[in-house]
């Protein structure tokens, strides 16, 4: 499932870039789209604080959460 994040520029233009969340377990390969609430709904079950978590997603960290790992694929 894919979420919309709103990014402005110059001249009051804005220009809408789709953004995909990605998982992958421990030992396989192949990353498989996964929606953004299930992401959040994980990542809270994992950690205290998400937001810095998803900070460092928006930044093109990888998070390591139990037994899987998440990305965001843009």
């Amino acid at each position: 499932m894919n979420t919309r994040r709103i990014d402005f520029y110059e001249g009051g233009k804005m220009q809408i870039k789709l953004t995909c969340f990605e998982v992958r377990k421990f030992g396989e390969e192949k990353w498989q789209e996964i929606p953004e609430r299930m992401v959040l709904e994980r990542l809270a079950d994992s950690y205290y604080l998400v937001t810095p978590i998803i900070t460092k997603m928006l930044q093109g960290n990888e998070i390591v959460a139990e037994t899987e790992i998440y990305r965001i694929r843009s």
